[in-house]
């Protein structure tokens, strides 16, 4: 409806954030979002991450305060797939 209202040409995706793939909540909601035809959902997801909590309060971006967590790893995943969308 916003992109109706606002802009026809506006591209949406939806990504799924704070994710913990070992609760059953989390993967139910992410399946929810991949089975509605409406919405298009990224295939990145971004795991939760205590990391990714503590970046902001020390005022260091999350891909320096903890490169190789899994949070910043997903960031970059989504990176590649947003390239890989617009090439």
């Amino acid at each position: 409806a916003a992109r109706r209202r606002l802009n026809p040409a506006l591209s949406m995706a939806v990504l799924p954030c704070r994710v913990d793939p070992r609760t059953r909540l989390s993967r139910a909601l992410v399946e929810r979002l991949e089975q509605d035809e409406e919405l298009h959902t990224l295939r990145s997801r971004i795991r939760e991450s205590v990391k990714a909590r503590e970046a902001p309060a020390s005022r260091v971006p999350l891909l320096t305060y903890a490169p190789d967590n899994a949070a910043s790893m997903d960031y970059r995943s989504l990176a590649r797939e947003i390239l890989e969308r617009s090439l």
